[in-house]
């Protein structure tokens, strides 16, 4: 199985050209996923729409994503229904590593529904074993509906990429 794959997309222009704004108006939330107003983002920056025209397929969905060093490293599934996504960097991303993992045999995830963790499927890195990792320094397609998480470089604080999701589905990326 794939868990990733590095895309050729032009798209260094356009994120150096929203970042900015990104950074400025929605890096200061105190969330994990930081869900953007899609309307009005593509409005604003019809550019992100046109890096995947090339490839046929049209943003349904738009988030930041910080990652910190305290409380975001855990290993988890974002959402077993949302399978694959395309991600940008946009801050402190070449200092990072995304990983994948598979449960260990006899093995299971867990939920927290009254904890920080919320209904997030989650599971204790001592069950699991890494199968795959890659560093997010460009356009990168990712399974999300597997284990994974992202670890820092110790002189970093925090990370900040920007997700897609589309309304076709991208799974095929991977094959």
């Amino acid at each position: 199985m794939k868990y990733y794959r590095y895309l050729d997309l032009d798209y260094k222009n356009v994120i150096d050209k929203i970042s900015p704004y990104l950074l400025e108006n929605f890096s200061k939330s105190n969330s994990f996923f930081v869900p953007l107003n899609n309307q009005n983002i593509l409005q604003k920056f019809p550019e992100i729409q046109k890096i995947f025209d090339p490839l046929n397929i049209h943003v349904d969905e738009l988030a930041l994503i910080v990652y910190n060093s305290t409380w975001h490293n855990f290993i988890h599934i974002d959402d077993p229904e949302d399978s694959t996504r395309i991600n940008f960097p946009i801050l402190n991303c070449e200092k990072s590593q995304t990983n994948f993992y598979q449960l260990k045999q006899g093995r299971s995830m867990k939920t927290d529904p009254a904890g920080i963790l919320s209904n997030v499927l989650y599971a204790e890195s001592q069950d699991c074993v890494l199968v795959d990792s890659f560093c997010l320094d460009q356009a990168t397609v990712l399974r999300t509906n597997v284990l994974h998480n992202v670890t820092l470089n110790p002189d970093v604080s925090f990370r900040i990429s920007l997700t897609a999701k589309f309304k076709e589905n991208i799974d095929y990326f991977l094959e």
